[in-house]
C-alpha cells in the first residue's frame, strides 16, 4: 500500500474509535482498530496529537459528502432531496466537532473558540476551503428545483450549509434539544410559523 493510501486507511479506521474514546484512547487501541503494529502507526503519526489532527483535518475534507451530495438524483422531489443533503452533511459535521472535542482535550492543546468550518460568507469573507465545495455541490442539486425556490439556488444552498454547521457546534443549544434533517429542511422550506388553511 502507497504512503498516502495507508495513512487514509489508518484516519478512516480511528475516526470512529476516537469519537468513541476520546482523548483517553491508547495508541495500542488506535492501532488494534486500524488493523496495524504499533510501531507501524507510529511510522505514520509520530505520536497520538499528530494523529489527531490529522484525523480532524481528514473528516474536514469535503470529497466525500460532496460526492455523495452529487449522486442524489436531481429527478428526485426537492424535500427528500434536500434532507438525504442535509443528512449528509449532518454526519460530517458531527464527525469534525466530536473530533475537535477530543484535539481540544489533548495535552498542550491550544484554547480558543475557533470554529474550522468558518461559516458562509462569514463577516464578509470566502466561504471556508471545506465549505465551499459543500455549498456549490448542493446548489447544483437545488438548481434542478430552481423554480420552486424564493432565492438563487446559490443562496439556498448557503443558507442551508448555515443552519446545518449552526446547529452541529457543540454546546450552543444545550441538552435535549435536537434538529433533525426533517427539521431542518422543514424550517428552510417553510419557515418556522404554522400555517393555517384560510
Amino acid at each position: 500500500m502507497a504512503p498516502d493510501e495507508r495513512r487514509a486507511a489508518i484516519l478512516e479506521a480511528v475516526g470512529p474509535l476516537l469519537r468513541e474514546r476520546g482523548a483517553a484512547v491508547t495508541t495500542r487501541e488506535l492501532a488494534a482498530a486500524a488493523c496495524v503494529a504499533e510501531g507501524t502507526l507510529f511510522r505514520v503519526f509520530p505520536d497520538k496529537e499528530t494523529l489527531v489532527r490529522a484525523a480532524v483535518a481528514h473528516a474536514l475534507d469535503p470529497a466525500d459528502v460532496v460526492a455523495k451530495i452529487s449522486a442524489i438524483p436531481v429527478d428526485e422531489p426537492l424535500r427528500p432531496a434536500l434532507r438525504e443533503a442535509v443528512r449528509l452533511m449532518q454526519d460530517q459535521a458531527r464527525q469534525v466537532v466530536d473530533l475537535l472535542v477530543v484535539a481540544h482535550h489533548l495535552p498542550g492543546a491550544p484554547h480558543h473558540g475557533h470554529h474550522p468550518h468558518g461559516g458562509p460568507g462569514e463577516g464578509g469573507r470566502q466561504p471556508h476551503p471545506t465549505v465551499g465545495p459543500v455549498a456549490d455541490a448542493l446548489a447544483e442539486l437545488l438548481a434542478a428545483h430552481a423554480g420552486q425556490l424564493r432565492r438563487p439556488p446559490q443562496e439556498c444552498a448557503h443558507v442551508l450549509v448555515a443552519l446545518v454547521l449552526s446547529t452541529q457546534r457543540a454546546g450552543m443549544w444545550g441538552e435535549g434539544v435536537t434538529l433533525t434533517a426533517e427539521d431542518l429542511v422543514d424550517i428552510a422550506l417553510d419557515g418556522l410559523a404554522t400555517r393555517k388553511e384560510a
